[in-house]
């Protein structure tokens, strides 16, 4: 994974490309990648902005799945030799779960890596599975903005990234990690209510502020931009 103080510009198309997944699935249109440039300019060199992208080594993946696959393996064959030479003692019913389990375990970890292979085709050696843009001010790390190749969900890379923050903040002296936004609605049916569970699980606190408001400068460019948001939102629906 970058470090928070290793992330160069030529990151940024890699940052955008994420935020398009993201902006997809959670069905929000995203900024431009030159609204990031901008950002990245004006305040990067200053320590306020910092970027964590989190990549997954394909083949340092399947290193590691061999390596446990080998592990198990002998450690089930060690247990069979002995149990059938009379070198080992253990209740006969727990012998067979065990073995069961290592059996299992073996089928898991041969199918993954075949599925690690299925990965390489697609994606090469290396694949980003998710990134973050923080703010650093006063006393606060701040997750601005963030998301994780929907494709690839299941490797929790939001987990990583933000874990890494956290240390940063730690290792800093920063006294606060805010990982911004949740909805107010705390309601199990709220299309939301994941989001705010996986932040709760971090161990963090709910902190409501002022919130916010719309200030109309120009009544129909603001009606004009409604319409057109719910126009876009219903192609988009249509499209998929």
């Amino acid at each position: 994974m970058e470090g928070m103080q290793g992330t160069t510009h030529l990151k940024l198309p890699v940052f955008k490309s994420i935020m398009e997944h993201t902006g997809d699935r959670r069905d929000f249109i995203d900024r431009p990648l030159s609204y990031y440039e901008a950002m990245w300019d004006n305040l990067h060199d200053s320590g306020i902005l910092k970027i964590l992208i989190a990549d997954i080594d394909f083949n340092e993946y399947e290193q590691n799945t061999k390596k446990e696959l080998d592990e198990v393996e002998k450690s089930l064959k060690d247990r069979i030799y002995k149990h059938d030479n009379n070198l080992l003692k253990m209740n006969e019913k727990k012998y067979e779960s065990t073995n069961k389990q290592d059996n299992d375990s073996i089928e898991r970890l041969k199918k993954q890596i075949e599925k690690i292979k299925d990965y390489k085709k697609e994606y090469g050696d290396k694949k980003t599975l998710g990134t973050i843009l923080f703010l650093i001010y006063g006393n606060e790390v701040l997750s601005l903005f963030g998301g994780t190749d929907d494709n690839l969900m299941q490797f929790q890379s939001a987990y990583t990234v933000h874990y890494a923050g956290i240390k940063y903040a730690i290792d800093n002296g920063y006294k606060r990690y805010n990982f911004y936004g949740i909805t107010g609605d705390f309601n199990k049916d709220n299309p939301l209510y994941g989001l705010y569970l996986f932040k709760k699980s971090f161990g963090g606190k709910v902190v409501e502020l002022i919130g916010e408001y719309d200030l109309v400068i120009s009544k129909f460019w603001y009606t004009a931009y409604n319409i057109a948001f719910k126009i876009y939102h219903k192609l988009k629906g249509i499209k998929k």
